[in-house]
């Protein structure tokens, strides 16, 4: 669970969800990003936070096919994968800097 509301980089969900715990949040830049929109884990308004737990708490079938589901999900965030994403953010910031620094007309 992460009633978080700002968070950019979503750390309870990307913790949570390779540890095959069923994620639920409240809409957030990091859990809409890392859930997906709600494809990967429960995406819910703070004012039915607690109602959405004890439903999940009571339905094993869904806890599960959220656990599993976040586990799929979990695969895109090991750090390899991460590194090399920024590898290549950062690679496209030089080159399109080099480009532009090169032109001389």
């Amino acid at each position: 669970m992460s009633p978080a509301r700002g968070a950019s980089w979503w750390r309870a969900g990307t913790a949570a969800s390779p540890s095959g715990t069923p994620v639920v949040a409240t809409p957030n830049p990091g859990a809409l990003e890392v859930l997906d929109g709600g494809r990967y884990g429960l995406i819910v308004p703070p004012s039915r936070l607690g109602e959405e737990l004890l439903a999940l708490l009571r339905d094993s079938g869904r806890r599960e096919a959220l656990a599993e589901k976040g586990l799929l999900r979990a695969q895109e965030f090991t750090w390899d994968k991460v590194m090399a994403r920024y590898e290549a953010l950062c690679a496209e910031v030089v080159d399109g800097r080099q480009t532009r620094g090169s032109d001389t007309s």
